[in-house]
């Protein structure tokens, strides 16, 4: 699939809100709580991601192995914070391993992750709606796009943020001790 855009999140968003509802009555009739309504959209937007993922190594295990253990976790302990939070962190992992190049555009992704639980939270506090908390949630998933593959430094200094500029040259030793670094990371996403 080719590269996705803020519009493509939102309609996910869209998507995974409007499915909500049919599972809550689903579940609500079958006995099921809210774990598994968790659990369900988690592995909705886990499929998404993997279908979207640029990279095409080592998706069908790390799909495989989340839904694993999201299933677990909802069997052993359906409690719906410990789902949530497990689903989120699969989330953050997959886009981690698939996305992102390096450290800062994988830490920026779990700041992104973070706040869309805190506005969740809040949403489902303030409403008691868990079809709203799922669309405020997933909306704001969708601006992961806007966070780059690789941070770079800027080839003007370091007052000057970041940028898309060469590294730095190879003669600094840190330099060199973080393209290696940067390129393990590499060598182990793909690996898997």
């Amino acid at each position: 699939m080719g590269k996705t855009s803020l519009w493509h999140g939102i309609l996910v968003a869209c998507v995974l809100s409007v499915v909500s509802i049919p599972l809550i009555l689903g579940l609500q009739w079958l006995g099921g709580g809210s774990a598994m309504l968790i659990a369900g959209l988690g592995l909705g937007y886990l499929a998404y991601l993997l279908a979207i993922s640029p990279s095409r190594r080592g998706r069908f295990v790390l799909g495989l192995g989340s839904a694993a253990l999201l299933i677990g976790v909802c069997i052993v302990s359906p409690v719906s914070g410990i789902v949530g939070l497990v689903a989120v962190g699969l989330i953050w992992l997959v886009r981690s391993v698939l996305f992102y190049a390096g450290i800062l555009p994988a830490l920026w992704d779990g700041v992104l992750c973070t706040l869309s639980v805190i506005c969740a939270l809040g949403t489902v506090v303030s409403t008691q709606s868990l079809w709203l908390t799922a669309w405020v949630f997933f909306l704001l998933q969708a601006l992961f796009v806007y966070i780059p593959k690789r941070f770079t430094p800027s080839s003007h200094g370091p007052s000057s943020g970041w940028g898309q500029a060469e590294p730095p040259s190879s003669s600094d030793a840190f330099a060199r001790a973080h393209r290696a670094a940067e390129e393990a990371l590499q060598t182990i996403a793909q690996r898997v």
